[in-house]
Parts: C-alpha cells; structure tokens; sequence
C-alpha cells in the first residue's frame, strides 16, 4: 500500500543514510508496518534546532506491507 507522511532525520544525512533513519522513524511510530521502502522525500523548511543532533522534517511517500497507526 502507498502512503504520505511526515517524519525526521538529521540534517546532515545524505540521501542513503537519510532514507534509512526516515524508514525508522516511521516503523518506529507504526508498528503494524511491514517492509517500508521510501519512494519519495521532499523537504521542508522546519528544523528542530532543540535537538542533537538537529532534525528536518520531511514529506515521505513510501510503500510497506500491513496497517499504519491511527491518527
């Protein structure tokens, strides 16, 4: 199933390593998910500079097996 969200990385992450904290974070807050894969990430202008290291948030468009949590 496709799905939007938002989630944070590090700022200074590069697109691999970047990807990789981003599937954790939504795997993270969405445990019925399965086989996350990134499809998509654009980023925004919010930085949370309380903290360390700081983190962006990003616009993810992603792909994975089984239910997200409810909102």
């Amino acid at each position: 199933m496709r799905y939007e969200g938002a989630a944070y990385a590090a700022v200074e992450l590069d697109d691999g390593p970047r990807d990789d904290a981003l599937i954790r974070y939504i795997e993270a807050r969405n445990p019925g998910l399965t086989n996350v894969r990134v499809m998509g990430v654009t980023w925004t202008e919010f930085v949370n500079t309380r903290a360390r290291p700081h983190m962006r948030r990003y616009n993810v468009t992603y792909v994975a097996d089984g239910t997200p949590a409810a909102t």
